[in-house]
């Protein structure tokens, strides 16, 4: 007589061959529960993002009180002819020559980029007669009060008087001085901000600066031809009779400062903290597709990782914004980014290793993280193209989350 068991079994092909993430739970609340983990840990990344705001805002209350204590930013006016009469005449020609040298200066963990400049002004004077010549001054007028640290002015090889009364430079035309003669007056001053050359003429005007910034921003009017490298620059303007941006019409015997006046400024290109905060905009992106990663990745091993896994590892990765802000203060930010991504890559990839208790499918992860950090790190540095690489990282993500689900369909109907 033949015996049936109370519980006969089934032929293996008859279960399906993976079950579903957790005991009890549909894929379809894990992805919900997943969804909202991404949510809540991009508000977390948001207050490291706070954080880097507020350390931002404090540098720049150190930056000012720094560049008030070394120099201003100035604004030259002139130099115009004084006639003994007191009326105001332009130069024929005005030529300015500046050269800058930048310093880095540091208060604590923060920093500010000052320099230095040597000025060169070269007036031809105008043809007027000789006796109105005589006595009179050359003025250059520098606004706000200057911080100059050496003066001399010259007629031809001749050393001439020249004084500083409050922002205004006066130098003191000897009597045998002639129209046309060329008046020579260098500076070297300390300067911090925005450097303005209002300087008309009645003939001809040029503008040379130059300096060792890599990073120098032009105001007022283009210059007409421009060189920057990576660590210099030069520019210069050049003006003739009737295209000058400044008044060369005496208003109540003063001269107007024009609104396109020429200036630079030279910047110390984005801080630590910008990068930060460009880095933190794409937290939502770096915890989704990683959590993806981890999805797929439970699903290929056949093993279900608990929610409390997803949000420990939602945490090393917020935990990464919070190591870059703190090491960019103190390294530069490149080495900051690869000793914060290194931790973090290195801490979850190990976790999902154990968790899934397969240290191939760690690797994989460990791979997929990498290629993630260091395309964000290019999306970071490479402003200008960060829409278009940026949208094409979604798309390549959308793909591969999209050949993931077909393939979890496929596996589930077998």
């Amino acid at each position: 007589m033949r015996l049936h068991s109370a519980n006969p079994q089934l032929p293996d092909d008859d279960y399906p061959s993976w079950q579903p993430p957790s005991e009890g739970q549909s894929t379809g609340r894990k992805m919900l529960m997943i969804g909202l983990m991404v949510g809540l840990l991009s508000i977390a990344a948001m207050l490291v993002w706070l954080m880097a705001y507020d350390r931002e805002t404090t540098q720049d209350s150190v930056s000012r009180q720094i560049c008030e204590s070394w120099g201003p930013a100035e604004t030259f006016h002139g130099p115009f002819v004084e006639l003994a009469d007191g009326s105001l005449q332009l130069p024929v020609r005005n030529a300015v020559d500046a050269v800058f040298s930048t310093h880095m200066l540091y208060r604590d963990i923060y920093q500010t980029l000052v320099y230095t400049g040597d000025f060169t002004f070269a007036s031809a004077l105008p043809d007027v007669p000789d006796s109105l010549l005589a006595g009179g001054k050359l003025r250059l007028t520098i606004s706000p009060k200057s911080r100059v640290q050496a003066i001399s002015a010259r007629i031809g090889t001749t050393e001439v008087p020249v004084g500083l009364s409050r922002d205004t430079v006066l130098i003191s035309l000897p009597a045998e001085c002639q129209p046309g003669d060329e008046v020579t007056l260098t500076m070297a001053m300390k300067c911090a901000g925005r450097i303005s050359f209002s300087t008309p003429a009645t003939d001809s005007v040029s503008i040379d600066v130059h300096g060792d910034c890599g990073n120098p921003s032009f105001g007022g009017t283009p210059p007409d031809d421009r060189e920057i490298g990576k660590k210099e620059y030069s520019a210069q303007w050049r003006f003739g009779a009737y295209d000058q941006p400044f008044s060369t019409e005496p208003d109540a015997n003063e001269f107007r400062i024009a609104r396109a006046t020429p200036s630079v400024t030279m910047l110390a290109g984005i801080d630590c903290y910008q990068k930060v905060t460009r880095s933190i905009k794409y937290a939502f992106l770096t915890i989704l597709l990683t959590f993806m990663c981890v999805f797929f990745a439970e699903i290929t091993v056949r093993r279900p990782i608990p929610v409390l896994n997803y949000l420990l590892i939602g945490f090393a990765l917020v935990l990464f914004y919070c190591l870059l802000l703190s090491f960019a203060e103190f390294m530069a930010f490149w080495l900051s980014y690869l000793v914060a991504a290194v931790m973090t890559v290195g801490l979850v990839s190990v976790y999902i290793g154990a968790v899934l208790k397969d240290a191939r499918m760690g690797r994989a992860v460990a791979l997929l993280l990498t290629l993630l950090y260091l395309y964000c790190f290019i999306l970071v540095n490479v402003s200008n193209y960060a829409l278009l690489m940026g949208s094409l990282l979604l798309f390549f993500a959308l793909a591969g989350i999209m050949y993931g689900t077909v393939k979890y369909a496929d596996a589930a109907k077998h």
